[in-house]
């Protein structure tokens, strides 16, 4: 689950999931979600067997004005 915070709604905004290409050490989207009314996504998606890097991020676009856009922290998940 997806969830992003700031000082106004982020309904209707798209945020990318994101795993680190272990081969070329590039980020590859995986899927792209937009947020819900209340500002949150649920990520549906089959990782492969293994260690994944994982994280999400918001462009300066979609951001809106004011806003930067985000990256958030790397999430390590174990897929067996």
């Amino acid at each position: 689950v997806i969830h992003a915070a700031g000082g106004h709604s982020f309904a209707g905004r798209a945020v990318q999931f994101q795993r680190l290409n272990a081969l070329t050490g590039q980020w590859v989207t995986l899927k792209k979600v937009l947020l819900n009314s209340k500002s949150s996504a649920r990520v549906i998606y089959a990782l492969p067997i293994g260690t994944n890097h994982l994280r999400v991020t918001m462009s300066v676009n979609q951001a809106g004005a004011g806003f930067l856009g985000a990256i958030s922290p790397t999430v390590i998940w174990h897929q067996t």
